[in-house]
């Protein structure tokens, strides 16, 4: 696997770590069985925003009925992402317009129209970042690449997106961002550094999406 392709894949298990967190309402930690999940998921070309989708549609489902149990693995969840899958790529073979291999190119569109919305209503310590991946998602409209090759790298975009905006925030609010974080972490145990490590990195990489609203850089919405 080369360094690019470690990135995405490193990028793509964190923001699904980090958002099944994020609907438990703790730091969780995946299970070997959940990490080879994820990796299927990836090797079979799953896109990201799917399977966050999926995520939500179960945590939504259990919060609609009443369950006080909460999900305690991402297995749970596989149903639904391929329930999911299948459906968005039935719909590409029909030709209905609504999923980004029926019009890749306007889903591309319609992720810059998203991210330069977002760049508008950015504080000014913040445009020069936007700028910078604006002017990468042009590029990436102007290659000859498919939609799972698109999709590689919008990922990797809004990785270096999230860390440009964390290294562009105010030092005193950068400072206390990164200390809620290590707060809330020291409360659970990790088993080992590089577990904290990933964990850490989920955790704020939501914080600062959340902070800086920025929006999800994903053909599949």
């Amino acid at each position: 696997m080369t360094t690019s392709e470690t990135e995405t894949s490193d990028a793509y298990f964190t923001e699904i770590e980090a958002h099944f967190a994020h609907r438990r309402g703790t730091p969780f930690l995946f299970s070997s069985k959940d990490w080879a999940l994820m990796k299927s998921w990836y090797e079979e070309g799953v896109p990201l925003a799917i399977v966050l989708e999926a995520i939500d549609a179960c945590f939504d489902s259990r919060e609609k009925a009443g369950r006080k149990k909460t999900i305690s693995s991402l297995s749970y969840c596989r149903h639904a992402v391929a329930d999911i899958w299948a459906e968005r790529r039935d719909q590409a073979v029909g030709g209905s317009g609504s999923v980004p291999e029926a019009d890749p190119r306007g889903a591309l569109e319609a992720v810059i129209a998203s991210l330069r919305e977002a760049a508008d209503a950015a504080e000014p310590c913040f445009r020069v970042t936007f700028d910078a991946t604006l002017e990468e998602l042009h590029e990436i409209a102007g290659a000859a690449m498919s939609v799972p090759e698109t999709e590689d790298r919008l990922v990797q975009a809004e990785q270096r997106l999230i860390e440009s905006l964390l290294s562009a925030m105010p030092e005193g609010e950068r400072d206390t961002l990164l200390s809620a974080v290590d707060s809330e972490l020291a409360r659970y145990t990790m088993p080992n550094e590089e577990t904290r490590r990933k964990t850490r990195e989920a955790n704020l990489w939501r914080r600062v999406r959340r902070r800086v609203a920025v929006p999800r850089l994903s053909l599949f919405g």
